[in-house]
């Protein structure tokens, strides 16, 4: 355990939690495209061998999974000043926690439903993530706090038009 979280912890020093990220994330997006194919034509005549694909499927899927967690928090506490850094992460526990026991949940459901499909609407959440990722968290590495505080300021999507001390003297 202690050489798997020193190896992340390298990877987080050498490429910086939004690429380590965006590397975990297509390396997800991937493992859950293979072990889709390899259920969808597993009534083939080549049904061994997708068997091989789904193994090596989930085994990329769990290696991707542990360097996509280290790579959340760690973007969390480089991208948050320090009064807020606390709750932000407990936060990010929460919202883990609750996908981990709603991924247990509907397994069985989506499995039963979905047949060989069942892990497309978890690819389908983790394009998403992917494309989050892209368009709104900045490179972090090498960056002081409030140089990514004023990333965040300058990227802001629903900028009010008029500066807040005009708003206020309209109400």
């Amino acid at each position: 355990m202690n050489r798997k979280l020193i190896l992340q912890s390298r990877l987080m020093l050498r490429f910086g939690g939004r690429k380590l990220s965006i590397l975990a994330n297509s390396c997800v997006i991937f493992s859950l495209v293979l072990f889709t194919v390899s259920q969808a034509t597993r009534h083939l005549q080549s049904a061994a061998v997708m068997s091989y694909f789904a193994i090596v499927a989930v085994a990329l899927h769990l290696t991707c999974t542990n360097g996509l967690n280290i790579a959340h928090f760690a973007i969390i506490s480089e991208i948050t000043i320090e009064p807020t850094r606390a709750t932000c992460v407990s936060v990010g526990n929460v919202i883990l926690w609750i996908s981990s026991w709603l991924v247990g949940f509907l397994a069985p459901y989506l499995q039963e439903y979905l047949k060989a499909y069942s892990v497309t609407p978890w690819l389908g959440c983790t394009i998403l993530f992917l494309i989050y990722i892209v368009i709104f968290i900045p490179d972090t590495k090498g960056k002081s706090t409030d140089e990514i505080q004023a990333k965040f300021r300058r990227k802001q999507i629903f900028r009010s038009k008029q500066p807040p001390s005009s708003l206020s003297s309209v109400c």
